[in-house]
This record gives C-alpha cells, structure tokens and sequence, in this order.
C-alpha cells in the first residue's frame, strides 16, 4: 500500500524504490545462493531500468543521478557474479562468495544499507532518516581495505588473490554509488 501511495505522491521515488527492490532480491542470490529463483534477478532490475527511464520524464538532475547510481550498482553486482563463477571453476571449488567472510559481511552490509534506504523511500518522509549508510560504507571500505590487505600479502596463490582483489574493488564501487545514491535520493526529495 504504502508503494501505491509513493506512485501517486512523488513517482521519482517511486521508481527509486522499485529499482532499490530489485538490486535487494538481486542481493538475496548472493547471501543464499541455494534459494535461486528460476531467471536471474537482474533481468528484472533491467526491465524496472528501462520503466524507469522510457516511462518517466523528470527533468530533476539528481533523479538521473540516482538512477545512474542504482545501474552502476547493479552492473558491478553483474560483475562481481561473473568474476565469482570464474573464480569458482579456477580455484577447483572454492567459492569466493561463499566461502569469503569478508566478502559475505560486505554483501550483508550492502544488503543492509539498501534495506534501509528502501525503508525510507517507502515510509513516505520528506527528510531521509538515515544518514547511517554513511557509516555502513565507510565500515565496508575498513573491511575490504584489510581484505585486499590480507590477499596481497598471501604468496602461496597469486592468480587467486588476483581474483579475490578484483571481487573487492568492485565490492567498494559498490558502495560508492550506494553513497552517491543516498545523495541524489536526499536531493530529489
């Protein structure tokens, strides 16, 4: 219900939130890989993109930037999907995903701050409640900056830790255009 109101009150938001639903179901495939729905969530962020874009014609700067923060999410979620099932073949079962815990804490806090963000779009409030994904991110980028740490120090596997390297600092992008969209969803309301 509280989405229908959002629709008929500001439809920027509206869509925000819709597209903010998406990256989170897209999210849940990451923490529980074992609950795969039948198609890939991102196909459905794709098509929520393209409504958000062909359908909705608002000419606030910032509702463009939120948009291109929340497709650059999901393309880094994309590529970090792809980097994990090559890294799974290469390093003989070992899965980056699953079997990382700084990479697993990262996704949970990304998971969070959306959650949050999402909560807030759809609570219906003039001024954003959560300047706390701020801190989410900034303890997200400590934990990948000692992750990425922690891999260039281990010699015993160099194409391995390259891959974990490249799962890390797209995970940190990740929370950079979360951090930009915060901004641009505060700016639009």
């Amino acid at each position: 219900m509280r989405l229908y109101l959002l629709k008929l009150k500001n439809k920027p938001l509206y869509f925000a939130a819709k597209l903010t639903r998406a990256v989170l179901s897209d999210l849940e495939y990451f923490l529980h890989p074992a609950k795969r729905k039948k198609k890939h969530a991102h196909y459905e962020l794709q098509n929520r993109l393209a409504g958000a874009k062909d359908h909705f014609t608002y000419d606030n700067p910032a509702y463009w930037r939120a948009i291109q923060q929340i497709e650059n999410i999901a393309a880094y979620l994309e590529k970090i999907y792809f980097d994990a099932r090559w890294g799974h073949t290469l390093l003989q079962g070992v899965s980056p995903v699953k079997d990382d815990e700084y990479i697993r804490y990262s996704f949970f806090l990304l998971r969070e701050a959306l959650g949050l963000i999402y909560k807030d779009l759809t609570a219906l409030r003039r001024i954003p409640a959560s300047p706390d994904i701020k801190l989410i991110a900034a303890h997200a980028r400590k934990n990948l900056h000692l992750a990425r740490r922690q891999a260039a120090l281990d010699d015993s596997d160099f194409i391995g830790n390259l891959k974990f390297d490249s799962i890390y600092a797209s995970l940190g992008k990740c929370f950079d255009c979360l951090e930009k969209y915060f901004d641009d969803l505060a700016a639009i309301r």
